[in-house]
């Protein structure tokens, strides 16, 4: 029996070891991998804004969480929200690859190559932005019944646009 212990606990020890150091971060079963996450204060393009359902902050700060999916599952920018220093911010865009973000609540359906871009803008008073290259701690928040929340790093690009997703290694780029 001890035996059994020891061998669940330096089982677990080596996969918790190995996961401080995973570049992807698991959104859950059949669902797919969060491969990045950036903060930038450089406007992306987004059509539709104007629509957006809730008030757009002043000081604007741009964020992208970026997602490989299983094939045939969709997206919509209801399903997540990121939460920084505390404060919840909603998705207000998702996008296949580097198109130009499109402020819709309809559904996306990214094929197993493809690269899901979702798109917050946080309040830039209320999140200090890190230098470039450093990162900030952040929560993808699930909207989705049975789904945990994912905690992540978010890159601080300072005040360059995001990095093109489809340059993201396999293992991801997540720090």
């Amino acid at each position: 029996m001890k035996k059994i212990i020891l061998t669940i606990f330096f089982v677990t020890a080596i996969l918790g070891a190995e996961a401080l150091y995973a570049k992807t971060a698991d959104l859950g079963f059949r669902i797919g991998k969060v491969v990045a996450a950036e903060i930038t204060t450089a406007t992306p393009e987004i059509i539709g804004k104007e629509s957006f359902p809730y008030p757009l902050p002043a000081k604007p700060v741009y964020a992208v969480v970026v997602l490989k999916m299983v094939q045939n599952r969709s997206l919509s920018s209801l399903d997540y929200s990121l939460i920084v220093n505390g404060t919840t911010t909603p998705c207000i865009a998702i996008v296949c690859n580097m198109a130009a973000f499109v402020c819709s609540p309809d559904a996306t359906y990214p094929s197993e190559k493809d690269y899901a871009r979702l798109l917050f803008i946080l309040d830039g008073n209320k999140v200090k932005l890190p230098a470039a290259g450093k990162t900030l701690k952040g929560t993808l928040k699930t909207n989705l019944r049975g789904r945990g929340n994912v905690a992540l790093n978010i890159t601080s690009q300072a005040k360059q646009p995001f990095s093109d997703c489809t340059k993201i290694p396999e293992a991801g780029a997540l720090k």
